[in-house]
């Protein structure tokens, strides 16, 4: 995604936690696009899983002369998947539900002056493996726990088997309600348009680095959309052209024509709303992303961490 949009004469912000390995990227692409500016591929670390390294982040965006508080597309595409035992991020998140969402949402809140001034496109990669193992019920059952932890889903509520799967897939649907509500609070009165899309089975990526899949979490598998999905493996460079199509469409197109509902998901280069979790299809069950986004901004506040006003 940074090479194509660098090769296309984009400014492009890599916003990576770990400096070599982000370093060594940026070096590849600047040595195979040579006909760019060097200058115009940027390295400002963020590290998801520590909450208050995204303030040091916005810090030096803001800062930097080249980008000149400019912000035209945003998009969230950190993530990590399915650990074998429960951990926790440095905020004490389950790490996929903090590094996947949280950290998200916390980045989109701290950037949000920007996002408003420059009616910024939001795209977020969620993942077929939003609906696999996933309910509505655990949803709102971790979200309506009345414990005041607000640590995201815990294993005194959701138990964490399926090798973390279900963890995975509870990050993931939260990418798409997150989505859902950046639309509902902020489309109308600022222009800004979110996307939310499954770029496919891309293994080469090294996310699913620990997955080993026991008899149980097979058996999971067998139900007919999630393995039509794995079966269609892609290369990075076909995983990254949804993303690269929801930074190119029209806010025209995501109007549908006039259509009754605006475009949300992308499957394959396609909006494919069709595709969703079949609890939260055609916008259903909104509820829980209201529910979702007020405990996620009481999960920054407990952190004693400050947020802009919705």
């Amino acid at each position: 995604t940074a090479k194509v949009l660098f090769q296309k004469g984009c400014i492009v912000i890599m916003a990576c936690r770990n400096p070599e390995k982000a370093n060594n990227a940026r070096n590849d692409i600047i040595r195979e696009v040579p006909n760019r500016n060097p200058e115009n591929l940027i390295f400002i670390r963020l590290d998801l899983g520590d909450l208050a390294t995204i303030n040091d982040f916005v810090e030096e965006y803001e800062q930097n002369e080249l980008i000149n508080g400019r912000l035209d597309i945003l998009i969230e595409n950190a993530g990590v998947m399915s650990f074998p035992t429960f951990g926790t991020t440095k905020d004490g998140f389950e790490r996929q539900f903090g590094i996947n969402h949280m950290g998200h949402f916390y980045l989109f809140n701290k950037l949000l002056p920007i996002i408003k001034q420059n009616k910024t496109r939001i795209v977020s990669i969620s993942s077929f493996g939003h609906y696999l193992y996933c309910t509505g019920k655990e949803m709102r059952d971790f979200l309506s726990a009345d414990d005041g932890a607000n640590k995201g889903p815990t294993e005194d509520i959701i138990p964490y088997d399926l090798i973390g799967l279900r963890y995975y897939a509870i990050s993931k649907l939260s990418n798409i309600l997150f989505t859902r509500q950046i639309n509902k609070l902020y489309n109308k009165e600022y222009g800004i348009y979110a996307l939310v899309l499954n770029p496919g089975s891309i293994w080469s990526t090294g996310l699913a680095g620990e997955v080993s899949p026991d008899c149980q979490t097979i058996m999971a598998m067998f139900e007919y959309r999630s393995l039509h999905a794995m079966s269609k493996g892609k290369s990075m460079a076909q995983g990254a052209a949804t993303t690269l199509r929801c930074v190119t469409i029209s806010n025209e197109e995501i109007l549908n024509d006039g259509g009754t509902q605006q475009l949300l998901y992308f499957d394959d280069c396609m909006p494919r709303g069709d595709k969703m979790h079949p609890e939260f299809i055609h916008y259903k069950n909104t509820e829980v992303d209201e529910l979702l986004w007020q405990y996620s901004r009481e999960a920054v506040k407990a952190l004693d961490l400050t947020l802009n006003e919705d």
